[in-house]
């Protein structure tokens, strides 16, 4: 995956932490990595279970030397899209930059 590819994946990650993806993020998606890139991370992003998408997301983040700071400014930026962060979203975001460590 290349980094753009990753970071489609990882705010496909972030828009459905609160289990309700906004047409306003996916919009914000498709707009900033365009729609052929959408499409194809988009298609891999929902054939893969829960545990495939963290490991997913944080083989790619130290293949790709994404920091945790990086990780969460990215998260965070995507789950406001729809103009609010969850309790569930912010507390995901936290965990996934544990992860990264």
């Amino acid at each position: 995956m290349n980094k753009t590819e990753f970071l489609t994946y990882l705010y496909l990650y972030a828009a459905a932490i609160d289990t309700v993806v906004s047409p306003e993020e996916l919009a914000f998606i498709q707009k900033k990595v365009g729609a052929e890139t959408f499409l194809k991370i988009q298609a891999t992003f929902e054939a893969s279970d829960e545990l495939e998408k963290v490991e997913t997301i944080l083989e790619n983040a130290r293949q790709l030397g994404i920091d945790k700071t990086t990780l969460k400014t990215e998260l965070s930026t995507l789950s406001q899209a729809d103009g609010t962060l969850s309790g569930n979203e912010n507390y995901l975001i936290q965990m996934l930059g544990r992860l990264i460590g």
